[in-house]
């Protein structure tokens, strides 16, 4: 089951939000990229998605474009 107010890459708002970061210019190989756009998104619980998208591999903004977004458009066996 998705939860409407965590993002992750179930979420149906996850294009928009992995598309926006990737545009990122640099990553600080911190997730404040992540947590601005996720504060723009309303509904969302910021830190909470930032916990999960912790538990899965992205502890910055490149991790979660390149690790996480890519995780999770692979089809699972």
């Amino acid at each position: 089951m998705v939860d409407p107010v965590i993002m992750t890459p179930t979420h149906p708002r996850w294009s928009e939000f992995i598309g926006r970061l990737s545009r990122a210019a640099v990553c600080l190989h911190t997730a404040d990229h992540a947590r601005a756009l996720l504060g723009e998104m309303p509904g969302i619980d910021v830190e909470g998605s930032l916990c999960a998208l912790r538990e899965l591999g992205g502890d910055c903004d490149c991790e979660i474009v390149y690790g996480v977004a890519e995780t999770g458009r692979r089809p699972t066996p």
